[in-house]
Formats: C-alpha cells, structure tokens, sequence
C-alpha cells in the first residue's frame, strides 16, 4: 500500500502517526540530527514511542530513499531528509558537528571513468577533522 507523508512524499509503507512525526522533526530540523534527538523530539508528541521504534522508522525512511543517514564513526549517526542534490559533509571528530555544503564535483565525476572504467552511481564524499572552536580549544592545550 502507497501512503502520502508530509509534502506529498509517497512511500510504498503504512505511514504511521510516528513515521510521520520522524519525517516533520526532520523537516523543521536546522541541521543534521541523531536519532536521540529525533526520539526526544516524537516523545513529546508521542510519550509511549520507544527509541527502538524511532530506529526501525528511520531504517524504513531511509530504505525508501526519504532520508540520509551520516556516519560520524561506527556508533554515531546524524539523520536528515533527502534533498536529492548533491552535497559532502564537513565531520567534526571533536563535538560532532556537521556542516553540509555544496562543490562541483564534475572534473573528478567525469575523469574516474575514463581513468578506471569504473562506472559511477553515486558519490560519498565525506571530510573528517575538526572544526575552528575544536582547532582552537587543540591549540591552547
């Protein structure tokens, strides 16, 4: 069965009430967010969800091309809607942030096939340091 989520978005899943809250917290979000955040943002519209809940949600968001999921390491993982444009992710190893921005990629897209006749689908270009607060507090140690 075909559901209409917020935006008119369709996924082949029942849109329960929490899939739906998980999509509109996401939506308002200023940023990237982990799933703590997410489940203490539904808890408040939903007080019995459980964080399991809000994890198989997110799974089945992402399954059906809704939303991103970034890893920061092994046990960190930001969420945020799909915006289908290509963008990379700035990582901070130190508080964790994540800047997102936005850099044509064109030459590299259109020199690694012909360099290696590997055909590209999709790119995941990911950069890890540490931001300027992070770098600062490093340096006066």
């Amino acid at each position: 069965m075909t559901s209409s989520l917020p935006g008119n978005i369709q996924i082949g899943t029942r849109a329960s009430r929490q899939r739906q809250a998980v999509l509109e917290v996401l939506s308002r979000a200023k940023g990237h967010m982990p799933a703590v955040d997410i489940y203490q943002k539904v808890q408040k519209k939903f007080p019995r969800v459980s964080l399991g809940t809000i994890y198989r949600n997110l799974k089945t968001l992402k399954e059906a091309g809704l939303i991103e999921e970034i890893h920061l390491d092994e046990h960190t993982h930001y969420y945020e809607i799909k915006t289908g444009g290509e963008h990379y992710h700035l990582l901070c190893l130190g508080c964790g942030k994540v800047v997102e921005f936005k850099y044509p990629l064109e030459y590299i897209l259109s020199n690694v096939p012909e360099a290696s006749g590997f055909r590209v689908l999709n790119t995941d270009l990911r950069f890890s340091g540490y931001c300027a607060s992070c770098s600062k507090n490093e340096d006066s140690r």
